[in-house]
């Protein structure tokens, strides 16, 4: 099966993915990161017909989503309960083939369906989830933006997004043009530093670019066809939105974080003797 995103060739075959690319020492060096500093269990090989090969294991993630919001739901109750809170929500079609134990991110946080009635499903929310996203504040007759988890065999519209909400950030303004909104938000700088321009981010569970990014604040580009999909639609300056990271970012950034702390640095002597250079 071949899956054709740019000038990328996905051939999944075997259990292996298959990437035709460009070969720089830049990616060389890019993938080197990644691999070294992933918890997924990688195999991998570079070759001079600069073709790169990576075992799917490293996708085999349980809860994997894409940012793609597949339905708007709404939530029928919320009640306390023993440690933490059950939220019942109305996932329309999207219940259709669903079963107990599934993950569906719900503004972005993973949640585990842990029971099916009809078209509503119920999901346990633990206090940390709670407190970190803008699930504490959902009430009966809140929209939520839904998308079930996907296989690794599934076309990735979006960007890889793991439903594990960073932190939220407040929307600042709204201002509309012939081509669709543009949404300024302000966030801790800590969130921010980890953020460049033109990079992915998914924001209340959709996959969105980066237009632009300072310092504690950053703001990205909406088209009609993303405002009419999602609760964007009616969102109003002042909301709070869940905010999850680029994962592979994170995993660079990491990396960078313990080379600093090692007494070998990161030089291009050290790339080639690892034959990244």
């Amino acid at each position: 099966m071949n899956i054709v995103r740019s000038t990328t060739t996905w051939n999944i075959e075997q259990r292996m993915l298959k990437f035709e690319v460009k070969e720089t020492n830049c990616l060389r060096v890019f993938f080197y990161f990644v691999i070294r500093n992933s918890p997924f269990d990688i195999q991998y090989s570079l070759f001079p017909a600069r073709i790169l090969l990576i075992s799917t294991s490293m996708f085999s993630m349980s809860r994997m989503f894409t940012g793609i919001i597949q339905y708007v739901g709404r939530v029928e109750s919320v009640a306390d309960v023993a440690g933490g809170r059950r939220i019942d929500v109305d996932l329309g079609p999207l219940a259709e083939g669903l079963i107990v134990g599934a993950s569906v991110a719900v503004d972005g946080a993973c949640l585990t369906a842990s029971r099916i009635t009809g078209n509503r499903a119920e999901f346990n929310v633990v206090p940390q989830t709670l407190e970190r996203t803008t699930l504490g504040a959902l009430t009966v007759g809140s929209e939520v933006n839904l998308e079930p988890a996907i296989s690794a065999q599934a076309a990735l519209d979006g960007h890889i997004v793991q439903g594990h909400v960073d932190a939220t950030a407040n929307l600042a303004r709204i201002d509309h043009n012939s081509d669709g909104v543009m949404m300024t938000l302000t966030a801790a700088d800590e969130l921010t530093d980890q953020m460049v321009s033109r990079g992915s981010i998914t924001l209340a569970g959709v996959s969105l670019t980066l237009a632009n990014v300072e310092k504690g604040r950053f703001s990205v580009a909406l088209v009609p066809t993303t405002l009419e999909r999602t609760t964007f639609r009616n969102l109003r300056a002042g909301d709070r939105l869940n905010v999850e990271l680029d994962i592979i970012g994170k995993y660079v950034r990491r990396h960078l974080e313990n080379l600093a702390g090692k007494a070998s640095p990161l030089t291009m002597e050290n790339l080639r003797q690892a034959g990244f250079a």
